[in-house]
């Protein structure tokens, strides 16, 4: 039952007001988002080709935190609990997944164990091949 026209004229007002905003908020949606994954591609781009040209010099190692740093950036802007850092020793990028209210660590990539490992792998190999090893071990003995 209609008590006046006016209630209708406010209704369809009202919807068009919410279409209308509703396709505003699409489109900057949209835009947000194509910025955002242009952010992404450009910190993932920039991570890549920092990592493929590791070389050990100082400009390499810049450039590599240089591109870590835009993907935590981009992380920040996503509001994710993502952390990339540089592990030094072994030019190794390590991506952690943080819990944003206690700072406690959740996942980590490569894991502490694999890292711990890899660095004594490669103390072993440095010392086989310097020839402390070789020294000290031989496959076949000169004592009877």
């Amino acid at each position: 039952m209609k008590v006046d026209g006016s209630n209708d004229a406010f209704a369809q007002g009202y919807e068009l007001r919410q279409k209308t905003a509703g396709v505003d908020v699409s489109r900057a949606t949209t835009e947000a988002g194509a910025k955002l994954d242009n952010a992404r591609t450009s910190a993932v781009d920039d991570l890549k080709s920092a990592m493929a040209g590791q070389g050990g010099n100082s400009d390499r190692e810049k450039e590599l935190q240089d591109a870590v740093d835009k993907v935590n950036q981009y992380a920040e802007i996503q509001q994710v609990s993502l952390r990339l850092q540089v592990e030094k020793e072994l030019q190794q990028v390590v991506v952690k997944v943080v819990d944003k209210d206690t700072d406690e660590v959740i996942r980590q990539i490569p894991s502490e164990q694999t890292i711990e490992i890899a660095k004594r792998l490669d103390e072993v190999m440095k010392e086989f091949l310097s020839g402390a090893a070789a020294q000290s071990f031989s496959l076949f003995s000169d004592e009877v």
